[in-house]
């Protein structure tokens, strides 16, 4: 069983982002899914809001997830379009790694769960073009490091919180190695794409 954790191999790593430039091509690809997805999640109760506020938030995840499949030169991405309990599970377990991603536009704070269970990946979103993957967030991480009060939505509160701790993320830059790593003892075949990683601990 390998771990979901992230561990530190080395000090001397310098905490930065990775830059990752979509294609205009990848761009539309994302602005047509966002699209469609929005339209789909009409009938569902709680996705009732303005049309253009859901196609945003959908395609600022999307492009995030995109950001970090370029980065780690991997695919996990699920295009399908379905109701929402489909995409509750972490974004990278495709390939075996109980990760998820978050995004946000940069010079917010991610909104993350008060109580979270596996790590996730941090992407900054400075265009639909340009996305900064700044690193990674373990659960000790995401559940020690929170500030309500930057939520600007009161009613979201409840259930949501605003991540703090971008200092103590694993490096964006150190995050492709530490995949490879992770995923180099595997027989890494076709078989295995969608098997989850199991969580340790």
């Amino acid at each position: 069983m390998r771990p979901s954790e992230p561990h530190v191999l080395c000090s001397s790593v310098i905490l930065k982002g990775v830059t990752i430039t979509l294609t205009p091509e990848e761009i539309e690809k994302a602005r047509d899914w966002s699209h469609r997805k929005a339209l789909a999640k009409i009938p569902e109760g709680h996705h009732q809001t303005d049309n253009r506020s859901e196609v945003k938030r959908s395609l600022t995840g999307i492009t995030g997830e995109m950001a970090v499949e370029k980065l780690l030169e991997r695919t996990f991405i699920d295009w399908e379009i379905g109701k929402s309990s489909r995409y509750a599970k972490p974004d990278l377990e495709p390939i075996g790694l109980r990760w998820g991603v978050k995004t946000v536009t940069e010079g917010l704070n991610h909104a993350i769960e008060i109580e979270n269970h596996y790590p996730q990946v941090m992407v900054f979103k400075r265009s639909n073009a340009e996305l900064g993957v700044m690193g990674l967030a373990t659960t000790e991480v995401l559940n020690s490091y929170q500030d309500a009060s930057l939520i600007k939505d009161k009613r979201m509160r409840s259930r949501k919180t605003a991540f703090t701790g971008y200092e103590h993320l694993m490096p964006g830059n150190f995050l492709k190695d530490y995949v490879d790593c992770l995923l180099y003892e595997w027989d890494w075949q076709p078989r295995y794409a969608n098997r989850p990683l199991k969580t340790t601990g």
